[in-house]
């Protein structure tokens, strides 16, 4: 198969149903508070609004302080 369906057709590492991507701007923590840090820091950068999708976080957030 020589077309763009082929990525479904091969070997997945870890026994994953799909394809590994190249190339993601993708970054691991290894615990919650080097997390909250780097997300305090991205919504500092926010220039018109924060949209939060994940269920996870705490329904209060505090203004940090510097």
């Amino acid at each position: 198969m020589n077309s763009v369906g082929r990525i479904w057709l091969e070997h997945h590492p870890y026994g994953s149903a799909f394809p590994m991507r190249r190339a993601q701007s993708v970054q691991w923590f290894v615990d919650g508070r080097s997390f909250m840090e780097h997300a305090a820091n991205m919504m500092e950068l926010a220039r018109e609004e924060i949209s939060l999708q994940a269920g996870g976080y705490h329904q209060k957030f505090y203004e940090r302080t510097s």
